[in-house]
């Protein structure tokens, strides 16, 4: 078997880089960097398969990159290597879509934010794995392994797919950058939303707090120097008025006996609760 790291004619008389049959007569196409053989290889194409021996580049057995492009299965290759790379890099546009339709069924923000960044690593890590196979078929890259990368985010993968790619070109560091720069956004636009979700008073938005916040109200002294004894609240009521203030209709019970509807308002930013009753439902004793 040859020994791919040592075997390098002097540069005066070799050819120049390309992919050559195999020197060793396996029935692949290997490349050749112009000083030694490389561990890349490529099925072979159609036609004369030749001696399998290295020649000069005039030769039957060279064929370059250029006549490979010209293979359809190689171009479809080509093609199907490219479109997973960019998948990878626009994994965040995806999972944005996912959180706002999450969010547009009246899931909390955090809920929302969540099932973004769940899509977004599935269709990292399906497409980064499918991108390194089609590589690494063609030989442009050494196996598969560095496709788990994306179990750490989409760009960590490409990084080091344009870092092994053999040969590389700008196009593989453009997708890089464009998938930092879409990481760097989906992370600047989901930290104040996936940390500003709480289940406490003042931070929650959402009828699962906004319900409880109201019915805080239990306890408190009414105008008439009853004292509030229950509330029962309807979450389907929650609205939001204005910004950061809430609203939700309740019945409250007073320590009188009798029942008043009413709407209860939150200001969720300082926490307070107002409450204004606004019509009689039973008479005390």
């Amino acid at each position: 078997m040859h020994d791919y790291s040592s075997s390098a004619p002097k540069p005066s008389s070799g050819p120049p880089p390309g992919w050559y049959h195999d020197p060793d007569g396996i029935p692949v196409l290997r490349w050749w960097d112009g000083f030694r053989w490389g561990p890349q290889t490529q099925p072979l194409p159609a036609g004369p398969e030749g001696t399998g021996r290295h020649r000069a580049p005039a030769g039957p057995d060279l064929v370059t990159p250029a006549a490979l492009a010209q293979d359809p299965a190689t171009a479809a290759a080509r093609r199907a290597s490219a479109g997973w790379a960019w998948t990878v890099a626009t994994a965040p546009v995806t999972g944005a879509l996912v959180a706002i339709i999450v969010s547009s069924n009246s899931a909390s923000d955090s809920a929302a934010v969540t099932a973004g960044w769940v899509a977004t690593d599935i269709v990292a890590i399906i497409a980064a794995q499918l991108d390194a196979r089609v590589l690494a078929a063609r030989g442009e890259l050494g196996g598969t392994g560095i496709g788990w990368l994306s179990l750490l985010g989409g760009w960590p993968y490409l990084l080091a797919r344009a870092v092994r790619r053999t040969p590389r070109g700008a196009a593989d560091w453009w997708v890089f950058v464009t998938a930092v720069v879409l990481w760097l956004v989906a992370v600047l636009f989901t930290v104040p939303l996936g940390g500003g979700n709480g289940t406490s008073s003042g931070t929650c938005t959402t009828a699962s707090c906004i319900v409880p916040d109201a019915e805080s109200l239990k306890g408190d002294v009414a105008k008439d120097n009853s004292v509030i004894t229950g509330v029962t609240c309807t979450p389907s009521t929650v609205r939001q008025v204005v910004s950061g203030t809430w609203t939700v209709h309740c019945t409250a019970t007073y320590s009188d006996g009798s029942k008043w509807a009413g709407i209860a308002s939150i200001l969720t930013g300082k926490g307070d609760v107002d409450w204004e009753p606004t019509s009689m439902v039973s008479a005390g004793s």
